[in-house]
């Protein structure tokens, strides 16, 4: 990104690591030049609006700046976590991460790779939906059930490999 002065939002209680060598526990930071920063947070993601992120991001409000995302923790139980974020190409889940919520990734246009904990056993509503870039899934072993819209507009998706322990497949999965 080349622009400056790029304010981040992240709405997570916390200290904050902002990747510049600032640390504090405000929820916003605004970057003095351009560059690629990783951001860490000890913190958990605050209660706000159902449809409103992690970046405070919402389909009135997209985010665009996120491209990368490594959770290491169980921060996907937070409805639209990642939703709207055109632009993440990547995300990686740790094996301590249980449950994706509902609408999590929805409309994560430029996700193209998904690695999904081996512990996950939970997938909510729309977790997928409208990802178009996404061209491979892999469900992990402990999944049982695919609910509605979980792959809903995935235009690119060519692979999807579905454990034999699946007991039911939504509507429109």
């Amino acid at each position: 990104n080349s622009q400056t002065g790029l304010t981040a939002n992240l709405n997570m209680s916390g200290t904050k690591n902002w990747g510049d060598g600032t640390s504090n526990t405000l929820t916003s930071h605004t970057y003095a030049s351009a560059g690629t920063y990783t951001i860490t947070c000890s913190g958990s993601v605050n209660s706000t609006s159902t449809s409103s992120g992690i970046f405070k991001q919402s389909s009135s409000s997209p985010n665009y700046y996120c491209k990368e995302a490594r959770l290491v923790t169980n921060l996907l139980n937070k409805n639209y976590a990642f939703a709207n974020c055109y632009n993440l190409q990547t995300i990686m889940l740790s094996n301590s991460v249980t449950t994706i919520s509902s609408n999590c990734f929805n409309n994560c246009r430029g996700l193209k790779a998904v690695v999904l904990s081996k512990n996950t056993t939970t997938m909510n509503d729309y977790v997928f939906n409208g990802c178009w870039s996404i061209q491979k899934i892999v469900i992990p072993v402990g999944v049982t059930s695919l609910p509605t819209y979980d792959f809903y507009q995935n235009f690119s998706l060519k692979t999807i490999v579905i454990p034999a322990g699946i007991s039911s497949l939504g509507s429109d999965c």
